[in-house]
């Protein structure tokens, strides 16, 4: 029998990243995100680290793993399912919720 590997789209998974002053943070919930799929070698999330000021991921570098596949996302550019809850929140390649026990705002 032949073991065929089905190559499955990554899952989005879209973390809060706080900018109240001007220097960004990552967040408790989110650098906790981060270390488990850096530390499980997990390839499969597309991470969005999402701001709510026009800001990037650039001054947070030294804070992520260089293994993972990061993109920054500001606040009004999240798709509208995310909009309505609470972050974290992952969706798969359909726009739906991946996953259960999301908390909305």
């Amino acid at each position: 029998m032949k073991h065929t590997e089905v190559k499955q789209q990554p899952l989005s998974l879209y973390l809060e990243v706080c900018s109240e002053t001007e220097e960004p943070r990552l967040p408790l919930h989110t650098s906790i995100t981060l270390f488990l799929l850096s530390y499980c070698e997990c390839s499969s999330f597309k991470v969005f680290l999402v701001f709510t000021k026009p800001a990037s991921s650039q001054s947070l570098k030294s804070q992520l793993a260089e293994c993972l596949d990061v993109s920054d996302m500001q606040l009004e550019d999240l798709p509208q399912l995310v909009k309505g809850c609470r972050l974290p929140a992952a969706l798969d390649e359909t726009g739906g919720f991946a996953g259960q026990g999301w908390r909305w705002s």
